[in-house]
């Protein structure tokens, strides 16, 4: 029989456990009835034949980790973008405009040069007509960047014209 002690139930219905491992001693192991290796099966049912065992829940999330979540959920489309930037002032109307019939503003054509060669042409694809445009993008990170535009405005800027 193997020793087991203190498991406790995940979220995900796992059991996270010590065994006492013949070489390193008591080690940390997490057990699952669909483990891919029968040893994992084979501790998860001995967890169990040990009897009722607590469940430990996930800890909650810290502000950094919600923030985190909610950048790489943040999404405009084209004519968000656009209106966003235009409305700011971080672009004039006219190279709104331009961007609309294919002409990028030359801040972003300036930073696609600044690329390696073999990343150029990607960005360009991303930057001339994109289906939406992502919060965590490093073409967007950079560009902020690049303009001086911190974090927050960054989110605030896609909090803001995800409604329009």
């Amino acid at each position: 029989m193997m020793d087991i002690r203190n498991p406790r139930f995940t979220a995900t219905t796992a059991l996270d456990c010590e065994i006492a491992h013949p070489e390193l001693g008591w080690i940390p192991f997490t057990a699952s009835a669909q483990d891919v290796e029968p040893h994992g099966r084979d501790i998860y049912a001995a967890a169990l034949a040990q009897g009722p065992a607590e469940y430990a829940p996930p800890p909650d999330p810290t502000p950094a980790d919600v923030l985190a979540a909610e950048r790489g959920q943040m999404r405009l489309s084209f004519s968000q973008l656009l209106i966003g930037l235009v409305a700011r002032g971080w672009i004039t109307e006219a190279e709104g405009e331009a961007w609309l019939a294919g002409q990028l503003p030359q801040a972003v054509t300036d930073l696609i040069s600044t690329l390696p060669e073999q990343q150029r042409f990607a960005a360009r694809a991303r930057a001339f007509r994109p289906a939406h445009i992502r919060r965590l993008d490093p073409l967007v990170i950079a560009l902020a960047d690049a303009e001086g535009r911190t974090e927050e405005e960054l989110d605030g800027f896609f909090r803001e014209f995800v409604e329009v």
